[in-house]
């Protein structure tokens, strides 16, 4: 499973049975193999949001729309990717390739994935090592009026056979590449950080909407990432016990 989307889904519920009705907003820290891992609870619109823990890393090699073609994206997809995509870890065994369309109606078309052992070059070791890969489907539907920018996605793994409606690592990953396109557009005479925020649509095509929100912060003078926070409501669809 992922494990942003997790780590979303556990503070959130951590939040909602542990907050008492006169909480407005919580900020706690959930403790895992990866370190501790902040995060916020707004009480009023029911949503968490956590720092996500990332070591993100941008792959030498872009997947031409031809060797996207060849490794698994069918032709009538391919003839429609805009440029080069390029292939993002979010952290060493988590990577995911950005393929970027010219519409939502073609959006809505997409089938199949990328496999990343039938591309023409080698990805970069260690970042990827034969583990976990997905094809991030995306639209850019240009930005609100204060900046933040529209998205909707989609991820597709497994030779196509697997679609998640709900991607944190993935959004979070795309987020960070976004905005260090958005920062190579920046005002030299920015401030010493750069903050990007996004709402990103996923699912929709498959009938399991989400909306999910990053913000990215940026060192303005590196382009090194500060903080990544992905955000977003969650609905409990079970629960179980262990007896101990």
């Amino acid at each position: 499973s992922d494990v942003c989307s997790s780590d979303l889904g556990a503070a959130w519920l951590l939040a909602i049975t542990q907050s008492s009705s006169s909480d407005c907003r919580i900020n706690r820290k959930i403790i895992t193999k990866a370190g501790p891992i902040p995060y916020k609870f707004d009480t009023i619109r029911k949503m968490a949001f956590i720092e996500v823990p990332c070591d993100v890393h941008v792959h030498k090699h872009e997947v031409s729309p031809e060797e996207a073609a060849e490794a698994g994206i069918p032709i009538s997809v391919a003839e429609n990717i805009l440029g080069p995509s390029s292939v993002v870890s979010i952290v060493k065994g988590v990577t995911f390739v950005m393929v970027e369309l010219p519409s939502n109606n073609i959006l809505s078309t997409v089938a199949g994935s990328i496999n990343a052992k039938k591309l023409r070059g080698s990805l970069d070791h260690p970042w990827y090592t034969g583990d976990h890969f997905g094809t991030w489907y995306f639209v850019n539907n240009g930005q609100t009026e204060d900046g933040t920018v529209q998205i909707s996605s989609r991820m597709v793994t497994h030779d196509g056979a697997l679609e998640d409606p709900a991607t944190g690592s993935a959004a979070s990953a795309f987020s960070v590449y976004w905005a260090r396109r958005v920062w190579g557009g920046r005002d030299k005479d920015a401030p010493n950080s750069s903050i990007t925020s996004f709402d990103i649509t996923q699912g929709v095509d498959m009938g399991r909407p989400s909306k999910i929100k990053t913000e990215v912060e940026l060192d303005s003078g590196t382009a090194a990432v500060r903080k990544v926070v992905l955000g977003g409501s969650v609905v409990q669809v079970m629960e179980g016990y262990i007896v101990i």
